[in-house]
């Protein structure tokens, strides 16, 4: 599976195509949404979006782009979310980032 980054270079410039059921796969386990979530969304039925991750067909060219868009979407949140954790716990008062790193979770 690509990483969050590596999701989003990779999904740039999709035109459609044979990569779709790659990219929809690794965008759904990605962003932790199942087949059902994104079929509500784009109002299919949730056995359309596995025949699409499986690869078994394919959608028109148009639903290809608003599916990887969507994804796309939702990985750059998730991607600035993260980003915005790294500063927040890198800005943190050396004593806290030490006490933090102190402590035993179990």
């Amino acid at each position: 599976m690509k990483s969050l980054t590596e999701y989003l270079v990779a999904s740039k410039d999709f035109a459609g195509g044979d990569e779709f059921a790659a990219l929809l796969s690794d965008g759904l386990a990605l962003v932790g949404t199942s087949h059902r979530e994104l079929a509500r969304e784009i109002e299919v039925i949730p056995s359309t979006v596995s025949r699409w991750a499986s690869g078994a067909t394919k959608p028109l060219t148009g639903m290809q782009k608003v599916v990887i868009s969507r994804l796309r979407k939702r990985i750059a949140k998730a991607q600035a979310a993260r980003a915005e954790e790294t500063r927040s716990v890198s800005s943190a008062p050396p004593a806290f980032t030490e006490r933090l790193a102190a402590k035993s979770y179990r």
